[in-house]
C-alpha cells in the first residue's frame, strides 16, 4: 500500500492567529516571567514558572478570565461533552459514600462547573446526594463560573456547595474526584544522571525564555523519596 501526501495542501499553521489583546497580554505575561528571573539570581524555578503563567493573578492563564472549557474554548474534556462520564462518576461515588455510610464529595479543580453539575443531578435522581460538595479552586474566574453554573441547584437546595482554597488538612470524610487536573499543578521537574540529580529551572538567554538545569541540593531529599 502506497501513501501519498501533497505537503502543500496541508495547512501551515492550523491554529488562529492570537489577535492584538491576546498578543498583549503574552507580551505581559513575558514580562512578569522576566522580572522574576532578574530578581531571583538569573534562575526562576521551573514549578515557580508553572505557578505565575497559570495562576499569578490577572496575568495567569486559569485566572486571566478568558474562555477555556467546551468547544468555543481552548480546549475540551469529557464532561463538557455530554452527561455520560458525569453520570458514571457520580453512580461509583453513590457506591462508595453508601459504603461509608455518607460523607461528601471534593472536587479539584472543578473547571466550568459541569462535571459538579452532573454528578450533583445523578446523585439526586438516585437519592445519594453528599453531606455537602467542596469544591478546591484557586481561580476567582473559574470559581465564578462554577458558582454560575451550580447556581440552579444551589438554589433549590440539593446540596451545600462549599468553595475551598486548598485542601482540607483533617476531617475530610468522603469522595476526592480529579479530572484532568495533575497537568495543571506546579511540578518539581527534575532529571537523574551521572551528574546526580538536576532540576528545572527557566532563563532569559538571547532574548528567549530558555530552559536551564541546575543541582539543587534542597531537592534531594524529595527526590531521593521517589
Amino acid at each position: 500500500m502506497t501513501v501519498v501526501s501533497n505537503s502543500n495542501q496541508l495547512p501551515k499553521n492550523p491554529w488562529p492567529e492570537p489577535d492584538s489583546e491576546a498578543l498583549a497580554h503574552s507580551a505581559r505575561v513575558v514580562e512578569r516571567v522576566q522580572t522574576e528571573i532578574e530578581g531571583r539570581g538569573g534562575v526562576l524555578p521551573f514549578e515557580r514558572y508553572m505557578d505565575l503563567v497559570m495562576y499569578e493573578p490577572g496575568l495567569g492563564y486559569y485566572v486571566s478570565g478568558t474562555r477555556k472549557f467546551g468547544r468555543q474554548g481552548d480546549f475540551v474534556t469529557a464532561p463538557e461533552l455530554g452527561s455520560l462520564y458525569g453520570r458514571c462518576v457520580a453512580r461509583q461515588a453513590a457506591q462508595i459514600l453508601a459504603q461509608l455510610d455518607g460523607g461528601s464529595l471534593l472536587e479539584f479543580g472543578a473547571g466550568s462547573g459541569v462535571l459538579a453539575a452532573t454528578v450533583l443531578t445523578e446523585l439526586a435522581e438516585r437519592d445519594s446526594l453528599p453531606a455537602e460538595y467542596l469544591i478546591v479552586e484557586v481561580s476567582p474566574a473559574l470559581r465564578a463560573q462554577q458558582q454560575q453554573t451550580l447556581a440552579g441547584q444551589i438554589e433549590q437546595n440539593l446540596v451545600k456547595v462549599r468553595w475551598l482554597d486548598s485542601l482540607p488538612e483533617s476531617g475530610f470524610r468522603g469522595v476526592i474526584l480529579a479530572n484532568e487536573v495533575l497537568d495543571a499543578m506546579p511540578i518539581i521537574r527534575f532529571r537523574v544522571g551521572a551528574e546526580g540529580h538536576m532540576t528545572a529551572g527557566v532563563v532569559r538567554r538571547n532574548g528567549h525564555l530558555d530552559w536551564s538545569w541546575q543541582r539543587d541540593p534542597s531537592q534531594d531529599r524529595r527526590i531521593d523519596r521517589l
